[in-house]
């Protein structure tokens, strides 16, 4: 008798409309995840993974698989790739290393198995770009919402790093040639800007607005952060920013340029979140750390600049 894999489902296809979307990241495959069964019930049209969405960390296509494998035989995962199309980028576990950036030799092996896993067309676009990157427009005239999946794995500058009292910190790198997205993603993303759309996300692995915290974000590469932010300053009140890879979740603010950001992480892998953290200048509430995901929802009744709804829920297990 042949059973199918649940890795290879038929996935559903993306909706005609979006207006309640779901995203998370971080989230060991060996371990339960219910919050997959929670996240299923609320429904959303779209689901996105934000990174870290299997704990890979391999050079092996064979090991990186079998984990994919692993991920797809949970129940709650089966479950939420029946009835919700996923949207996704990769961060440094499901990317292949921790911390790596375009020095790591085996991205293009392990973006195959990513995206086979995913269900990417063959002949795709982003199967025959280097790094792993796309965007996303759903929806009719006036109520069109572009999703823009960023790869800050492939092309980024190896970090710069010290200790201070014995603790690593990864520092700002200011050299010019510093990059986070690369020179051909850069000139992709402002070419995806000028399409037309009511709605836009911005889905980057690694933090934006934080600046606080010794672990990687965009203010690792602050001139890199100031170009991404000077770009997305047009569409402010119809943007946000969805991050992961923290293993707690939060929501920042820039208020001089209106954007805000929703850090989900983990959805079972949940860590303690620092002081830097809890006394972010840019946090909107107190960190979570428990597991999360994050929510957006789209009022299309309501005008641009107040459609938007977003924020975290928390999730604790039943005993």
């Amino acid at each position: 008798m042949l059973i199918a894999s649940p890795a290879i489902a038929v996935d559903p296809p993306l909706p005609v409309e979006i207006s309640r979307i779901a995203f998370g990241s971080c989230l060991r495959q060996d371990k339960p995840a219910p919050i997959l069964d929670a996240i299923a019930e609320t429904k959303p049209d779209v689901f996105i993974w934000l990174g870290d969405n299997i704990y890979g960390d391999s050079d092996d296509p064979k090991v990186m698989q079998a984990k994919y494998d692993t991920l797809a035989a949970i129940p709650g995962f089966q479950k939420l790739r029946q009835q919700t199309p996923f949207l996704y980028v990769w961060d440094d576990h499901d990317y292949g290393k921790n911390d790596a950036g375009v020095e790591y030799a085996f991205k293009e092996q392990n973006k195959t198995v990513m995206l086979d896993f995913f269900g990417e067309p063959k002949d795709s676009e982003r199967r025959k770009r280097d790094g792993n990157y796309d965007s996303k427009i759903i929806g009719p005239t006036g109520r069109r919402v572009q999703f823009l999946l960023l790869d800050t794995r492939s092309f980024r500058s190896p970090l710069k790093q010290e200790v201070r009292d014995k603790v690593k910190w990864n520092i700002p790198d200011t050299d010019d040639g510093a990059t986070v997205l690369g020179d051909a993603q850069w000139k992709w993303l402002e070419e995806e800007l000028k399409q037309p759309a009511e709605v836009r996300v911005v889905c980057s692995s690694i933090q934006v607005i934080p600046t606080e915290h010794r672990f990687e974000k965009w203010a690792n590469f602050p001139k890199e952060r100031e170009r991404l932010l000077k770009l997305l300053e047009p569409f402010s009140g119809s943007l946000l920013i969805l991050s992961g890879d923290r293993h707690h979740g939060s929501v920042h603010h820039l208020a001089g340029l209106g954007t805000s950001e929703v850090t989900a992480s983990a959805l079972n892998q949940p860590g303690t979140p620092t002081q830097q953290d809890i006394n972010s200048a840019t946090s909107r509430e107190p960190p979570i750390g428990k597991p999360n995901y994050g929510w957006m929802e789209i009022d299309w009744s309501k005008p641009n600049g107040s459609r938007l709804l977003f924020g975290l829920k928390a999730f604790e297990a039943t005993p």
